[in-house]
């Protein structure tokens, strides 16, 4: 039978299972085995421990209306909140996301459309000061796939953790992205201490030390579940085939570990 390593992204349970009926024991002392090994001082730290138990988060598209109002120049972070408590008790956190599908169409950059929302980062600050009131933490996503754009004379990681600072965020998800960086850590504490590292794609036991979890993308449809769940004015949430995107958030490592 194949050894689990720490490089591993996926362990193939269904091969231990039919290899015999202790298959079970022999799991258990290679999880011990691994834990042995495993590093986990940064999952374990206190200023993430909030993060072991969220696991609901909502995934905002930034020009969505339900978010946002143009005719009163208004976030409608209350509604959109609301509309989530109101229908499953609501979000543990949500990702502000204002750059794909539209980074690419001219030369500014991730970073940019941050700073080019309604009321600039400080209109963010406070955006995320009202979710911060009602128990809601902010997310904002890193895009590494961002090549095309404008350059900065500040590296990404340097960019990624001023915007963090400026709007007072809580995590960064990690798009298309399965590790994280340790210098962005060090860069992130120096800032604001506790930032999640929140990553799209599977880590492996080994990058896992660095990424406090993992987002795994649910979308519910209201075939599904009978309901649609809408804002004060009547309008689904959600603007991608007028569905609602929902995440619920895997610990990373503890899968196994």
């Amino acid at each position: 039978m194949k050894e689990i390593k720490f490089e591993d992204q996926f362990i193939d349970f269904v091969e231990w299972k039919a290899s015999g009926k202790d298959w079970r024991e022999r799991l258990e002392k290679e999880r011990k085995r691994l834990r042995s090994q495993f590093d986990a001082r940064e999952y374990e730290r206190q200023d993430l421990a909030w993060y072991h138990t969220a696991f609901l988060e909502y995934f905002v598209l930034a020009y969505d209306t339900s978010f946002y109002d143009r005719e009163n120049g208004n976030y409608r972070i209350e509604e959109l909140l609301d509309v989530g408590k109101r229908d499953f008790d609501g979000y543990d956190f949500i990702v502000l996301w204002p750059t794909y599908p539209r980074l690419g169409v001219d030369e500014r950059n991730q970073f940019d459309f941050f700073r080019d929302m309604p009321g600039g980062l400080e209109g963010l600050k406070n955006l995320a000061g009202r979710a911060h009131r009602r128990g809601v933490r902010v997310f904002i996503p890193y895009n590494p796939w961002d090549k095309g754009t404008r350059r900065e004379s500040k590296s990404d990681a340097e960019l990624l953790a001023e915007i963090v600072g400026a709007i007072d965020a809580d995590g960064i998800m990690l798009d298309t992205m399965s590790a994280a960086d340790s210098k962005l850590r060090e860069m992130l504490d120096k800032i604001k201490p506790g930032i999640v590292f929140d990553s799209e794609g599977v880590p492996s036991l080994n990058t896992g030390k660095l990424c406090t979890g993992r987002a795994n993308a649910v979308v519910f449809p209201r075939a599904y579940f009978g309901f649609r769940p809408r804002d004060s004015r009547g309008g689904a949430i959600g603007s991608f085939s007028r569905r609602v995107f929902m995440i619920r958030r895997q610990r990373s490592r503890r899968t196994f570990l």
